[in-house]
């Protein structure tokens, strides 16, 4: 079987929550409603604060410590942090000749 494929591994009571893996994380799949949360570890809360259309605004609480971003700006900081250490020559191969 393919180890890329998102295979249901767990369902509790009812139709929800659904618990998928693909290769070695796990995703949770429920739904929310307005007003309604979710933790995570014990510090994160993310709220459903608003339903529009097509979109849904959430709310996050976490500890100053802990980074949130869009998932799409931290791809494009990773990129050009990529793209600016190719180009460095004064950083290091991780493979030397």
């Amino acid at each position: 079987m393919d180890s890329e494929a998102v295979l249901p591994l767990r369902v509790a009571w009812g139709a929800e929550p659904r618990w998928y893996t693909k290769g070695r994380c796990q995703m949770l799949v429920l739904s929310r409603k307005v007003g309604e949360s979710i933790q995570i570890s014990g510090d994160i809360k993310v709220t459903v604060t608003q339903v529009r259309g097509g979109r849904v605004r959430l709310s996050i609480e976490a500890p100053a410590s802990v980074r949130i971003a869009r998932r799409e700006i931290m791809m494009k900081q990773e990129d050009e942090t990529e793209k600016s250490s190719e180009s460095d020559p004064s950083v290091l191969s991780e493979n030397p000749l």
